[in-house]
């Protein structure tokens, strides 16, 4: 059993149609041989202004809590205005979450846990939420392996990644 995990900065299109296409053709001999399995990371998602949402949720920005000393982009141009929408047209889930946001699969042992860093996923958000139910239906004996992907880093000793390292004590 194989498959890939992509977890976001998919092709850098940042609104260029002909780039998205130029990335869907470079991955089509793999992603075509395997699951190629996304979620969204901030230069497919981050926006500031109005935007079409597809996840359906609001954009959780971080740096706007009381309290927080930092940011890590979200608010910025960082996806040209994409707000997700080009990747979740190309793009599949896996039906059990919110599309490619979040969403989970078993291959195997391993239960694999596909995540959005650009959405809350504090107590209280629907991704938490998710995540929680999705976690507790686990049959451990059937998948012994959790993996979990999102697209940045949870815990960090990057230097020069002060914003992501606020957020990942937060």
């Amino acid at each position: 059993d194989r498959f890939l995990l992509h977890p976001g900065d998919l092709g850098y299109a940042m609104g260029s149609g002909i780039l998205w296409d130029v990335y869907m053709e470079l991955i089509e001999p793999i992603a075509s041989r395997v699951p190629y399995m996304v979620t969204v990371g901030n230069h497919e998602y981050d926006y500031h202004g109005p935007h079409p949402n597809p996840s359906g949720e609001p954009m959780w920005a971080p740096q706007d809590e009381p309290g927080h000393a930092g940011g890590w982009g979200i608010g910025t141009q960082d996806s040209r205005g994409e707000c997700g929408v080009p990747t979740a047209a190309r793009f599949d889930g896996t039906g059990n979450g919110n599309g490619i946001f979040w969403y989970s699969f078993d291959e195997g042992l391993v239960h694999v846990v596909m995540l959005s860093s650009e959405h809350d996923w504090r107590p209280g958000s629907a991704m938490y939420a998710w995540l929680q139910a999705d976690l507790a239906a686990v049959d451990r004996s059937a998948t012994p392996w959790v993996v979990l992907n999102t697209h940045r880093m949870m815990y960090t000793t990057q230097l020069g990644e002060e914003g992501d390292k606020a957020v990942s004590l937060a």
